[in-house]
């Protein structure tokens, strides 16, 4: 225990140290699910956090949430699963429901599904169709492919007429008329000793205003 020579280990009054190993930083794993809203027959819609599986053709559940969180509905026949490699799901049954889920715009688009509730199943997964229909994947996945972003700009017809528009809709702010603010007093504060040569408010020139401005100013 201490190292030391001339005794043995088992008669060393020395306490072991113990190795030990600091962990600085803990991160959970990524989690892959999403929340979604499901709402069957009358009963009110229920949040369930669901795998988005592109490889599933079933919307499905496994025993223990149907039995958590859907208990009261019943349960129409179903139909056997087979997963990737064959192997067969036994069903215990399906129900109807509705399926919501909210984008990240906060804009949603609910859909009708069967949802199927299937023995030994881990979570529950949401197949590509529906996942296309609320809008988490393109519609003809895995096909699409976003090769380039262009930006078009706007011909000078489309400048004129959007212009026009807009001075019709603010016929004030095109006049050419300089109008003063319509705002509190503003209070000037001189250093001691300060002696101003003139006093007046700053204020920007107005774009029509700026010929007769400069003439003023070289005539000065």
């Amino acid at each position: 225990k201490c190292n030391a020579f001339g005794h043995f280990k088992a008669v060393c009054d020395a306490k072991a140290k113990m190795a030990a190993i600091y962990v600085n930083q803990v991160s959970s794993a990524k989690d892959d699910t999403v929340t979604v809203s499901i709402t069957a027959r009358v009963e009110p819609a229920t949040e369930v956090r669901t795998l988005p599986d592109t490889g599933s053709t079933l919307d499905a559940i496994p025993p223990s949430v149907y039995h958590r969180q859907f208990q009261d509905v019943p349960l129409d026949a179903g139909i056997h699963a087979e997963t990737a490699t064959g192997n067969h799901i036994k069903s215990l049954g399906s129900f109807q429901a509705q399926v919501d889920w909210k984008a990240n715009d906060g804009s949603s688009r609910p859909v009708q599904s069967t949802v199927h509730v299937l023995e030994n199943l881990r979570q529950p997964v949401l197949s590509k169709t529906t996942q296309q229909k609320l809008g988490m994947i393109p519609v003809d996945y895995p096909k699409v492919r976003v090769h380039q972003v262009s930006i078009t700009h706007p011909s000078d017809e489309q400048i004129a007429r959007d212009l026009s528009e807009l001075m019709a809709e603010r016929p004030k702010k095109f006049d050419g008329i300089c109008r003063v603010m319509d705002c509190e007093p503003v209070h000037l504060t001189l250093g001691e000793g300060a002696i101003p040569v003139e006093i007046r408010e700053y204020r920007n020139i107005a774009e029509p205003l700026i010929p007769m401005f400069e003439e003023e100013l070289m005539n000065r």
